[in-house]
């Protein structure tokens, strides 16, 4: 498990309505990077089988992309099981269901969540992770975000004093 998931996290609800249970559901998990869900060209290890195909070396840094032409389309698969409808819209997975209380929600996001990126692991070379997840619970919109954080610190500096950093520390 990758430490941003064990964050802790909170249901947002958007607007002053409060979600009842039982409920029918919806939640979205948008899922990164986008190359092998064919919502960019650039930036994995994903390419079409007989493409023409560019590899891309950074040979500084060691990283390696590749690019293929013409690119991915946007996966379209539905899944249509007796108690959910499972849909994968390019980068969007989109589970609907209907959830007989708020526990049973939880738990279907946290699933979703943690273990739907370990599962796509095994069959897809760029390691998916989740970007963000919403959805609704019966008509009521809510988000699932981080329930509290801090920004890093910041440098609030001067284009001389950024400089003189540089020759302070190089010239030395």
């Amino acid at each position: 498990m990758l430490t941003y998931q064990v964050r802790p996290r909170v249901f947002r609800i958007t607007g002053d309505r409060k979600p009842e249970f039982p409920a029918e559901v919806e939640v979205s998990l948008y899922l990164q990077p986008l190359q092998p869900f064919g919502m960019a060209a650039e930036g994995g290890l994903t390419a079409v089988r007989g493409s023409r195909v560019k590899i891309l070396f950074n040979a500084n840094t060691g990283q390696h992309f590749i690019e293929s032409e013409p690119p991915l389309i946007p996966v379209d698969v539905v899944i249509q099981e007796p108690a959910r409808l499972v849909s994968l819209e390019g980068n969007r997975l989109t589970v609907k269901e209907h959830c007989q209380d708020y526990e049973q929600f939880t738990q279907l996001v946290e699933s979703l969540y943690f273990g739907l990126p370990l599962l796509l692991a095994v069959e897809f070379i760029d390691s998916p992770i989740v970007e963000r997840v919403d959805g609704r619970i019966g008509s009521v919109p809510f988000s699932w975000e981080l329930s509290d954080w801090r920004a890093a610190l910041f440098d609030l500096t001067t284009q001389e004093h950024q400089e003189q950093r540089v020759i302070r520390h190089y010239w030395v």
